[in-house]
């Protein structure tokens, strides 16, 4: 009786007009018992139960799982789980499962500019392999430029170095901007988009930025610094936590000149990025993009050798909470992505309900409009996608066998799970959706063009990888909100959403002359890329695929099952509840203004810019891109109180300034020159004009420049300029980065009579300009006495720029 009066007082009841619970009790108690009885004759979990029995439950019990403890078994299950899925051959995963069990070698990347085509890598990463060699460095052949370390010893828990000599050399290395760390089975999603310069490329889920930095790195070719042009495409980096883009922006701010723009918004969500362009010819409207990268959160079972304890509470159910997330991700990437590009899907995990199932429910999503491309990668052994797989149990249960109870198909689970809310029809293979034989089959074959990276053919974690390709002149389903041309009228209209009864099978569409309504076949209608007026900018981003939207229409048997909504409807309803949501993020412009020709003068006059590239050439240096020269924020700025933000020149590139609107937009310019901002002022300003600036005081005298340079940008200055810049030997710079603050102007070659203000040293073997070798350029300031000092700067380690580029014997071993 006491375990009678518990379990009623624990046990939410549903509420009865004549006050009797006694059925409800009974019905509730008896549920209870038969899952969690310890008696020999209580029936075990199979993978069906008595429908006839569930049935006459109350519905309060039908729809919830009494609770059940929760039993960690850690890499015994699994071992189980993975094993029973068949991702690969039975020894394939056997040695797999050992190699997990060791620490994740650290992996880096050097900078495309510094792979020599057929010569290997340059001077400045073999001193850096040199420095490294106690630690084994080998280079990863199916990834130009990658190397791993054999021998670099044991791991933390969260994944850092435990030798601390190795990791300050690795972290000084990636602040001088020659690698970048990343994990191999990361490489993999930039490796095969084949992005170009020009391309238009999207990082749904950005954060931390190692990929996207490798995107960014593959914009500027392998020329790397070599030329001053910044690319012509755009790379936009979105994640949904603002602070977790902060540190890919200050990485990014390293390269040459980054066309970067950085946005806060709901990856599943994503609203519509707009171009303007005042040049005539040039694109407007909406923003499709070439290269879309949907690396989607994941339960990351596949990164237990960096994340030690994972397997300490790791579940085969980990994979269904991001399952819906997951496939509303990749079915906007889908709709952003132009007809002819690419798009990837990647996630480090081993599950298949986060990677095929994801993978299978968006080609049935987009109806033809996109296809799984098979990925080969030289040197690098991948093992194809599954075409059947098995679904977790959405709660654990003390009598089940290692590794969970797994169903195989939905007509398998029982009526409990299913009501259940945490198992969907699209975390199974295609035909729990997809009636049709001859769908189910194509959506089949083209999963076996996905791929999984197994630590027994590389070593290092698990990845899961597949290329789609939207077809060309295809787009993605019309959903509602979007605006098309009637063909047989040419009006523009909005779509509404589909037809219903006599008009079942046509789209409902509103004029936008006279908000009359109609139906219109699908095939009578063209997608307007026109853009949209003020007030729809504002509007409701895109509703995520759900699991209503892949239903079969009519199946209406069970409750919590696929409601036989079709893809238009569940869009349009879900569009209107996010129309209401009031933390949507805000579409911002982006102030990106040319700069004027009064400052453009000011610093081309003092360190001899040449814009033109006919006279660039007759004075030997390269021509400076005036037209992609904008003002912009100072990178520097902290917000700290007191203290007030600089203004700032920086290089953005063609398509970056096209941007019309983004989602909480934060630009990623390449800053190039600085200027004091007004005293008193406490906000970053975009200058309009030079209203209160002309009185401003830079304290360099007479013939000085207000501007002064940024020190990141000593590279590209030292090609560019016909003034200021000393030439000198890679030893002088050395002394001056490791001896005084301050030394003659003659020390380093500098004249004494130059104004004051910032000089470029430049650094080859030999001291001179043609001399061969890596090229160092640092920024030094001229004082009014003939003096000069290094302008250091957070971030950029001067001092191993100069020691990397001397010859080998010259090198220390401490750096």
């Amino acid at each position: 009786m006491k375990r009678l009066a518990r379990l009623r007082s624990s046990l939410p009841l549903p509420a009865r007009r004549d006050g009797n619970q006694s059925l409800a009790l009974t019905a509730t108690l008896a549920a209870t018992l038969r899952f969690n009885a310890s008696e020999p004759s209580a029936p075990k979990r199979s993978g069906a139960v008595d429908l006839d029995e569930e049935a006459a439950l109350p519905s309060s019990v039908r729809n919830r799982r009494p609770p059940t403890a929760t039993v960690k078994r850690g890499l015994e299950e699994f071992d189980a789980y993975y094993s029973l899925q068949q991702l690969c051959p039975a020894d394939d995963w056997r040695k797999s499962v050992e190699r997990l069990c060791l620490p994740l070698p650290p992996a880096f990347r050097v900078k495309p500019g510094l792979i020599c085509r057929g010569e290997g890598v340059a001077e400045e990463v073999q001193a850096l392999l040199r420095w490294l060699k106690d630690w084994q460095p080998e280079e990863v052949g199916w990834c130009p430029g990658a190397f791993r370390l054999l021998a670099a010893g044991d791991i933390g828990k969260q994944g850092r170095l435990l030798d601390k000599k190795l990791n300050q050399i690795l972290v000084q290395a990636q602040r001088a901007g020659l690698i970048t760390r990343q994990e191999t089975a990361s490489m993999l999603p930039a490796l095969v988009l084949d992005v170009h310069p020009e391309h238009l490329v999207l990082d749904l889920c950005a954060a931390p930025g190692s990929k996207t930095m490798q995107v960014l790195e593959m914009m500027h070719g392998d020329l790397g610094e070599a030329t001053a042009l910044p690319p012509r495409g755009l790379l936009v980096a979105n994640d949904l936590k603002s602070w977790r883009l902060n540190r890919l922006r200050e990485r990014a701010r390293r390269q040459p000149a980054a066309p970067l723009l950085a946005t806060c918004a709901d990856a599943r969500r994503y609203p519509n990025l707009f171009l303007v362009s005042t040049k005539e010819g040039q694109r407007r409207g909406r923003l499709r993009f070439d290269r879309v990268l949907c690396d989607v959160p994941c339960s990351g079972d596949g990164t237990v050798r960096k994340a030690r304890g994972l397997l300490d509470h790791w579940t085969p159910r980990g994979g269904l909470a991001h399952h819906g997330d997951q496939l509303a991700i990749l079915c906007r990437g889908m709709e952003l992505l132009a007809p002819g590009g690419l798009l990837t899907y990647s996630t480090c995990a081993f599950n298949p309900v986060e990677c095929e199932a994801v993978v299978a429910a968006g080609l049935a999503w987009a109806k033809g409009s996109m296809e799984v491309v098979a990925v080969d990668v030289p040197g690098l052994r991948l093992q194809g996608g599954l075409t059947t797989w098995r679904v977790p149990a959405p709660a654990p249960s003390l009598d089940a066998p290692v590794g969970g109870i797994t169903y195989g198909s939905w007509e398998d689970v029982p009526i409990l799970d299913r009501s259940s809310g945490r198992l969907r029809r699209t975390m199974f293979p295609p035909a729990a959706y997809t009636p049709a034989a001859k769908a189910t089959a194509e959506i089949a074959e083209q999963l076996k063009r996905c791929r999984r990276l197994l630590p027994v053919t590389d070593n290092g974690g698990g990845f899961f990888l597949a290329l789609l390709r939207r077809l060309e002149h295809v787009d993605a389903p019309l959903k509602r909100g979007d605006r098309v041309r009637v063909f047989f009228n040419g009006l523009e209209a909005v779509v509404r959403g589909p037809g219903s009864g006599p008009f079942t099978g046509l789209t409902r569409v509103t004029y936008e002359s006279d908000g009359s309504m109609y139906h219109v076949a699908s095939d009578g209608l063209e997608r307007s890329i026109a853009p949209a007026p003020a007030p729809a900018l504002a509007s409701t981003p895109c509703a995520p695929a759900t699991e209503e939207a892949l239903a079969t229409p009519g199946d209406t048997t069970e409750q919590g099952a696929c409601s036989g909504t079709g893809v238009a409807e569940a869009a349009a309803a879900l569009g209107e509840e996010d129309a209401e949501r009031t933390d949507a993020p805000k579409r911002l412009s982006l102030p990106l203004l040319p700069v004027s020709e009064e400052d453009w003068q000011s610093v081309a006059v003092f360190f001899g810019l040449v814009s033109d590239e006919t006279k660039a050439a007759e004075l030997g240096v390269q021509a400076f891109p005036r037209a992609a020269l904008v003002y912009g924020p100072d990178p520097g700025y902290d917000g700290s109180p007191g203290s007030t933000p600089d203004i700032a020149l920086c290089l953005a590139s063609e398509a970056l300034r096209e941007v019309a609107r983004a989602p909480a937009p934060r630009p990623v310019l390449r800053p190039v020159f600085l200027r004091p901002a007004p005293q008193g002022s406490r906000a970053v300003v975009f200058p309009l004009a030079r209203q209160g600036l002309d009185g401003l005081e830079a304290g360099l005298g007479p013939d000085g420049c207000e501007w002064r340079a940024v020190a990141e940008a000593a590279p590209l200055l030292a090609k560019c300029c016909t003034r200021r810049v000393v030439h000198t030997s890679l030893a002088a710079l050395r002394r001056l980065v490791e001896g005084p603050k301050e030394v003659e102007a003659s020390t380093v070659g500098a004249d004494p009579s130059w104004p004051a203000g910032t000089v470029v040293l430049t650094g080859r073997r030999g001291g001179d300009r043609n001399s061969e070798g890596p090229l160092v350029a640092l920024l030094a300031f001229l004082t009014s006495s003939g003096r000069v000092r290094v302008v250091y700067q957070k971030g950029l380690n001067s001092r191993l720029l100069v020691t990397l580029a001397l010859p080998s014997e010259a090198l220390a071993p401490n750096g």
